[in-house]
């Protein structure tokens, strides 16, 4: 049976398959349930401030998929977003790509 539309967020660009990190959930979602979400992943620990650089954006990364995540549910069913690589800087984050792919329903 179909569960619905989900959101998922992990490590993108050339090591999204690699690293095998992400973490899932059903829409929608509210903001909690997204840092929730990134807290899950191994990712999240490269969002902290390190090795003396500052810390990214992690509201500025919330929001925007929150904002996806709210644009998702309006998509038909079968249709997949893909926002990778999405770059967290320490103030604000990019979309450096996305796809947008029908199942032909």
């Amino acid at each position: 049976s179909r569960l619905g539309p989900v959101l998922t967020v992990g490590t993108g660009g050339v090591l999204t398959e690699t690293l095998d990190d992400a973490a899932v959930r059903l829409l929608p979602v509210t903001e909690a349930d997204v840092r929730d979400q990134l807290a899950q992943t191994r990712v999240a620990r490269l969002l902290t401030a390190h090795r003396g650089g500052p810390a990214a954006d992690v509201d500025a990364l919330v929001d925007l998929v929150l904002r996806v995540a709210e644009l998702a549910q309006g998509l038909p069913p079968g249709t997949a977003l893909d926002l990778n690589p999405v770059v967290v800087h320490a103030t604000g984050a990019v979309v450096l790509d996305a796809a947008v792919t029908s199942g032909g329903r």
